[in-house]
């Protein structure tokens, strides 16, 4: 049965560093009426935003939220962490030192980022999860957790492809995997999938099944697979990054009889679709994830309740099935 959840990288850049010393230099607080709306206009935020790495979902929920605040006169700094915990713990040091009115924040490690997150909250900053969040101190710490429903980021993709399966008159998916299961929210990606190739009837074999977070190290990983399992007809992705490496492997290898599917959404993944080379995939709706954690922060400034705390937002599948929809997206992110 299908389960839904209820809850939901080297140093700062330079450019970043400037920005935050340009807010605490030019006095930026986190002022109890930022946010709030006076005669009509809505007055500037200083927002700061963290991200695992810049790919492409959380490079565009970055910029929705710059863009968003941009738009009544406020600014958004970034704290790229690329996955590195004292990189993290530095963004959000620097952050409180500048002020910032409120932030939206990916943790890397419910256990490992509470000691930052909840100094930066002890400090009177608003902060809104998204993708991931805290676990069982998620609501003592944060506002609210935007968060894609990751189960069905991959149930989706499962569904997809037990129907490709059936269609090419297949009932065994031999298996390997691409993972980044050190996340929680990539664990239940992972679940969806395989539940929903189970529900459809497919028989599945797991001959493989390894992390890979980047697209570089995801390619060699792939091609070890290919190599050793020759009875591969399926191969999944549960990030951007591991779909790209996969993609580049198979490629490589020549090898043009596997069905690949994969999570998330870049012009690269989409043009992959568009050639043939992968079949499915199904991405994370950022610009909405923005929007609403900008809309959040407001709320929280003016002491607003929100509720429920917990938000999950469905995925998009983006398949050969829909060519208007891959086209559409190339044409957004022109």
């Amino acid at each position: 049965m299908r389960r839904r959840r209820s809850t939901f990288l080297a140093a700062l850049s330079t450019a970043t560093a400037v920005t935050l010393l340009a807010a605490a230099c030019s006095g930026a607080t986190s002022d109890p009426t930022a946010g709030e709306e006076t005669g009509g206009e809505t007055t500037a935020l200083q927002i700061g935003v963290t991200i695992h790495q810049a790919d492409v979902y959380f490079q565009s929920i970055a910029d929705v939220v710059a863009s968003t605040v941009e738009a009544d006169g406020g600014s958004m700094t970034l704290v790229n962490t690329q996955t590195d915990a004292s990189t993290e713990a530095t963004g959000f040091q620097n952050l409180i030192s500048a002020q910032v009115d409120g932030i939206v924040t990916s943790p890397l490690s419910p256990e490992g980022s509470l000691a930052s997150v909840q100094a930066a909250a002890d400090a009177g900053i608003p902060i809104i999860c998204y993708n991931t969040c805290l676990g069982d101190a998620s609501e003592d710490v944060a506002e609210a957790f935007i968060e894609s429903d990751q189960y069905d980021l991959g149930a989706q993709t499962g569904e997809y492809a037990a129907a490709a399966l059936e269609e090419d008159g297949e009932s065994t998916a031999v298996l390997a995997m691409l993972n980044c299961n050190r996340f929680e929210a990539c664990q239940a990606r992972q679940e969806g999938f395989l539940a929903a190739l189970e529900e459809a009837g497919i028989t599945v074999e797991i001959v493989n099944d390894q992390e890979a977070l980047a697209a570089d190290e995801a390619t060699g990983i792939a091609t070890d697979m290919l190599t050793a399992n020759q009875d591969i007809n399926v191969m999944w992705a549960s990030s951007q990054s591991a779909t790209e490496g996969m993609v580049a492997a198979v490629q490589a290898a020549g090898r043009d009889d596997l069905a690949l599917f994969g999570t998330d959404v870049s012009p690269s993944i989409v043009n992959s679709i568009k050639d043939g080379t992968l079949q499915a995939v199904t991405g994370q709706n950022s610009a909405e994830t923005g929007e609403l954690a900008v809309e959040y922060i407001r709320s929280a400034i003016n002491g607003e309740e929100i509720s429920p705390f917990s938000v999950e937002i469905p995925g998009v599948l983006y398949s050969a099935d829909e060519p208007e929809a891959l086209d559409a997206y190339l044409e957004e992110q022109s």
